[in-house]
């Protein structure tokens, strides 16, 4: 009777809701257009804190990444993580991943961009 009662409990539980948020946005030009592309991301990047929440089920904090995006190009040059806090061996690759494979904005002249991206449970 108990394992029933224990079963039905954790199949009602509610999945607890993923939070990623722009703490940080700096952009030596076009840092309204790079934020736009960012927070238009921020869906796609959940399914990286998805993959990762598998193995660390209680993963939470920041991920810094810097990158160039070179005069006229649309795609990142290599994003790289910096100090931010996690290293979690799914989450930052993957993200390091999305991040590249965006088309960002031109600019007309080299843009250097550093960004924290925070991710957090709700429950």
């Amino acid at each position: 009777m108990h394992t029933l009662v224990l079963c039905l409990t954790l199949l009602a539980s509610p999945e607890p809701k993923m939070k990623i948020s722009i703490a940080r946005v700096e952009a030596s030009a076009a840092k309204a257009a790079v934020t736009r592309v960012l927070k238009a991301q921020l869906e796609p990047l959940k399914g990286c804190y998805d993959l990762a929440l598998k193995e660390e089920p209680e993963l939470a904090g920041t991920v810094g990444v810097k990158f160039d995006l070179e005069k006229g190009a649309t795609a990142a040059n290599r994003p790289t993580a910096v100090d931010g806090g996690l290293t979690q061996a799914t989450l930052v690759p993957c993200v390091l991943a999305r991040l590249g494979s965006v088309e960002w904005p031109k600019a007309s002249q080299q843009n250097h961009v550093e960004l924290t991206l925070k991710f957090a449970l709700e429950r």
